[in-house]
């Protein structure tokens, strides 16, 4: 079941390939002061490493923010970082199709305008805490050791955060 509100909300996608590229549009996300987020891809659905999203009510708060946004990424980040403008959630697609394509029953038409008669819609302006987005980064980092990115060490000195182990007979080929 898609809310069809969905059908309202619209993302910039952008694709940072390393961890050097994901905390360059993080500085980016608060240099353009636009709702948005970004860190790891975690998703079986999605095979990319790293996300970045914009998030904008109506296709044209999105293509507006799409043009804004992509000439910014080609700027400060890369050229060839990959940017897109997508409908609602990667989730509700796969699991209805494109959501533009989807019609809601009279049911779920019925819960939607019950939830909107009881429930408070505020447009909250969300902060995370320094202490927090620090942990966040952190793990961002121990991420990409887990996937091999190893540029992460921009971030550490060039130092391994990885202890060696002690061998005692290794392989010519090792």
């Amino acid at each position: 079941m898609t809310p069809t509100r969905c059908k309202d909300c619209w993302k910039v996608v952008v694709m940072p390939r390393t961890l050097v590229e994901l905390f360059d549009l993080y500085e980016l996300q608060k240099e353009l002061e636009r709702p948005s987020k970004c860190g790891v891809e975690l998703r079986a659905t999605d095979e990319r490493k790293y996300g970045g999203y914009f998030y904008n009510r109506g296709y044209d708060q999105g293509s507006e923010c799409f043009d804004v946004v992509s000439a910014a990424v080609a700027e400060k980040i890369s050229p060839d970082v990959r940017v897109i403008l997508k409908c609602a959630c990667t989730e509700f697609e796969l699991k209805n199709g494109p959501v533009q394509e989807y019609e809601a029953s009279e049911s779920q038409i019925e819960v939607e305008n019950l939830l909107d008669e009881y429930l408070l819609m505020n447009d909250i302006k969300w902060s995370q805490p320094d202490f927090l987005t620090a942990y966040v980064m952190i793990s961002w980092i121990h991420r990409a050791i887990l996937i091999g990115d190893l540029t992460y060490k921009e971030f550490t000195n060039g130092e391994s955060l990885v202890k060696p182990l002690k061998t005692y007979k290794e392989t010519e080929n090792g």
